[in-house]
């Protein structure tokens, strides 16, 4: 018994180090009831220019866990440090529970390794989408890995086949809450669960660690859905030295041609591009900042350039980033620029998150005097409304779905138990 309960503080520990640690509210601060109703935002305007959230924002309890996204619009999950899945859906601003349509028993084969783990997966509209964990608290036998987060999900359209899926795996346990950095692919077979790699590994070799080196091929969620023949990935095969951390587009063959060996862009930044019918944009380092580059097969031209460092004084949001000290959006799917007015907020504010889909984004940040607000911009009129008297720093998870509804998972308890804060934009 004492070694299952070390052994659980301790799964509670690194889920705590990946979150970067909380300010939890005070037990009178926590949501009573279920969903309630908002009113028209132009109403609640107080003097100072800002509304008290509470009077638009709708606080939910059916998800006790921070949610993350699926990749279906509107769909999220929960996931607890034993690999237990739940997944809701919101409809109407309203979050409600959804049953999964089964589960998988995977354990491909990783540096020599099988590591197992559940997937608990739901099928919506014909396509398939699932999450599992491993780590070694919960499991025995597995040597070289402590920690594995598994996705399953559609192959690419010119990869697709209606008996096999996509299975993907981040190794790295910093990343649970974050943007996960997939380092392993395969081919999963739906009736059978056996596994092959997903492009080549012919040249993959392994570290000092006795591990296949991470970076041969990496996927992220926001590149897995490619509609062409060939896909796009990242790569730092080509740099073998500890202290060079530079990272290449490589492409695919195709699927009759799997060579998966070709160069497309040297040295690029941000580990994210924006693909279309023309060509790929891509972020690339320069001097005194960083540029956006668009490739159409033949010439590289450069969109936009930026000051600064795109780690540490921007954040990005899909196609969308904004500069943290300025306000400033650009956004590379409709090249266009947008401005987000810091004085609304108070002296000294510091923005911390940015999410932006379509009509609409959303930050949070803090000031001295104001505290954590956050802020909604409209970019078909550009309206800013702040809101205020937000008691908390421990905003997890930050969502806007495609119908205009702004979601931020908030824990209140140190073993991640959350609630739901939602707001329908489009009332505002």
């Amino acid at each position: 018994m004492f070694r299952k309960t070390v052994s659980l503080l301790l799964c509670l520990l690194f889920l705590f180090a990946c979150m970067g640690g909380c300010t939890f509210l005070h037990p009178d601060e926590q949501p009573t009831g279920g969903e309630t109703n908002s009113v028209n935002a132009t109403e609640l305007v107080d003097t100072d220019g800002k509304i008290k959230y509470k009077k638009l924002f709708v606080e939910s309890k059916t998800a006790t866990l921070p949610l993350m996204k699926t990749d279906f619009d509107g769909i999220f999950y929960t996931m607890d440090i034993g690999g237990n899945v739940n997944f809701y859906k919101l409809v109407d601003g309203v979050l409600t529970a959804m049953e999964e349509d089964g589960v998988y028993s995977v354990a491909p084969r990783c540096s020599g390794q099988n590591i197992p783990a559940q997937v608990h997966y739901i099928t919506v509209d014909g396509k398939t989408n699932g999450f599992g964990l491993y780590t070694a608290a919960n499991n025995s036998g597995v040597l070289l890995f402590d920690y594995a987060f598994f996705k399953v999900c559609d192959l690419p359209d010119y990869f697709a086949a209606e008996d096999e899926l996509l299975l993907l795996i981040d190794t790295d346990k910093t990343r649970f809450y974050g943007e996960k950095l997939y380092s392993e692919q395969f081919y999963l077979d739906k009736e059978d669960m056996s596994t092959s790699y997903f492009l080549s590994e012919a040249q993959r070799h392994s570290g000092m660690d006795g591990l296949k080196v991470k970076d041969y091929k990496m996927f992220t969620d926001e590149i897995l859905h490619q509609p062409y023949r060939n896909v796009y990935f990242f790569t730092s095969r080509a740099y073998v030295a500890d202290d060079i951390k530079l990272v290449d587009i490589y492409t695919s063959g195709g699927y009759d041609t799997n060579i998966d060996n070709i160069r497309v862009v040297r040295n690029m930044l941000g580990m994210t591009f924006y693909r279309t019918d023309e060509g790929i944009y891509y972020y690339s380092a320069e001097d005194e900042g960083f540029v956006i580059y668009f490739y159409d097969g033949e010439d590289y031209t450069v969109v936009r350039s930026f000051e600064g460092d795109l780690a540490t004084d921007y954040l990005r949001s899909g196609t969308a980033t904004l500069q943290k000290n300025s306000g400033i959006i650009y956004d590379i799917a409709t090249d266009k620029e947008y401005t987000i007015d810091y004085s609304a907020f108070g002296t000294a504010f510091v923005v911390s998150d940015f999410v932006m889909n379509g009509r609409y984004a959303a930050i949070i940040g803090e000031s001295p005097i104001g505290g954590i607000q956050v802020g909604v911009f409209d970019t078909q009129d550009g309206a800013l409304t702040v809101f205020k008297d937000f008691s908390n720093k421990n905003m997890e998870q930050f969502h806007i779905t495609d119908d205009g509804h702004l979601i931020i998972s908030v824990c209140y308890k140190s073993d991640y138990t959350a609630f739901q804060l939602i707001c329908n934009m489009n009332r505002f």
